[in-house]
């Protein structure tokens, strides 16, 4: 398997799509920092509630998914996995070196940005004194699980049934749309706990509802991370299944 994960890393990394997702992870925060800076230079270093939504619900979430969906389409287009199976490479092997690459990549993702956005802000002069870093690392443990159980595992389910570059359009589509229920039934049941195992169970979903997932104030992060990885874990165990018994003739 160390040879195909070298292999899938090599295509990632040679992809200017997987750049093109870094130099926006450099890019919007430092603006951002910047934008806030010149409008109230006295203000501490805090993340707006709307750019870590942004950034979350938009950047990521498209880019990771987007960056693996047509990656691994290619695969199946190119005769790639076709060529890993006559080598005797196994279909577990191919499949978990798809999930430990595009979760590099996630991880690559996040350390970037909220990298970039705690280095600018301390260029730019802003009070660090109010940084909780604990509350830093515990806000990119959840985030990173979070678009596991949603942007990367969807993705990868996507793949499997459409091996098609194109279906970037219905994972956008699905990504957006699954933010829909959960925001519906927590105005409806605000304090059903059904309702809010569904809304950690979807990452965009949980970020609309009063940006609870700020880098301080944490609403129950490890109820968050239990149910968004049970839920990413359920779409990986089905996309595996499928991809087992796919037919790649």
């Amino acid at each position: 398997m160390s040879k195909l994960l070298r292999a899938d890393l090599s295509v990632l990394f040679r992809s200017k799509l997987f750049y093109g997702m870094i130099f926006l992870c450099i890019l919007l925060p430092t603006v951002t920092n910047l934008e806030v800076y010149l409008s109230e230079p006295s203000a501490p270093l805090l993340v707006p509630s709307v750019t870590l939504t942004m950034f979350l619900g938009l950047l990521v979430g498209n880019f990771i998914g987007g960056l693996a969906l047509m990656l691994i389409s290619t695969e199946f287009t190119s005769g790639e996995i076709r060529n890993k199976l006559i080598m005797g490479h196994k279909r577990s092997d191919i499949f978990f070196s798809w999930v430990i690459v595009y979760s590099v990549e996630m991880l690559i993702a996040i350390i970037v940005f909220f990298g970039v956005f705690l280095l600018s802000g301390a260029i730019i002069g802003y009070d660090m004194s109010v940084c909780d870093f604990g509350d830093i690392l515990m806000n990119m443990l959840v985030i990173t699980v979070m678009f596991f159980g949603n942007s990367l595992a969807l993705s990868i389910l996507i793949t499997v049934i459409l091996p098609d570059p194109k279906a970037f359009i219905i994972l956008y589509v699905l990504y957006e749309a699954l933010a829909v229920p959960g925001i519906l039934l927590y105005e409806m049941y605000p304090d059903s706990i059904i309702v809010k195992i569904i809304n950690r169970c979807f990452a965009l979903s949980y970020l609309s509802l009063e940006d609870r997932a700020l880098i301080v104030g944490f609403d129950e992060p490890w109820f968050t991370i239990v149910c968004s990885l049970s839920f990413g874990v359920i779409l990986m165990a089905i996309a595996k299944l499928l991809f087992d018994r796919k037919d790649l003739k």
